[in-house]
């Protein structure tokens, strides 16, 4: 979606433009930087592995019944990110997409 740019009627920001923008304003401070490179970190994995499961071509139920648990703790996984499950639960699901989960200190 795109949105009028004030002042001039030939002009649009597409919605890239908007977020950068809004991302710019966001992390004007350190403490405000800080805050949101920790929520980005903490969701890093979360897109990894949705992005994994689809290039998989596996659905959230499909990935349930192998990994033996419901759907619902699948779509919580996938919302809520890595808080709401064990470690345990983040291995096997990597596993059953041939992939192996590894963590690390920076």
């Amino acid at each position: 979606m795109q949105e009028f740019v004030q002042g001039n009627s030939n002009k649009f920001k597409s919605g890239e433009q908007l977020y950068q923008e809004w991302k710019h304003n966001l992390l004007s401070t350190p403490e405000a930087r800080s805050a949101y490179e920790e929520v980005a970190n903490e969701f890093d994995i979360l897109l990894e592995l949705v992005e994994a499961r689809l290039d998989a071509g596996i659905t959230q139920a499909g990935i349930a019944k192998r990994l033996k648990v419901p759907k619902s703790q699948i779509v919580q996984l996938e919302e809520l990110g890595y808080r709401a499950c064990t470690f345990d639960l983040l291995q096997r699901y990597a596993h059953v997409l041939g992939k192996k989960l590894q963590v690390s200190l920076v």
